[in-house]
């Protein structure tokens, strides 16, 4: 079972963390 077949939220929500913590290593 993939993970995107969970929840498609799931998805969006670790790509917003994953955006997050990029942007919080760029600063």
């Amino acid at each position: 079972m993939e993970k995107a077949d969970l929840n498609p939220s799931s998805a969006e929500l670790l790509d917003w963390v994953t955006s997050g913590q990029i942007d919080a290593m760029r600063k």
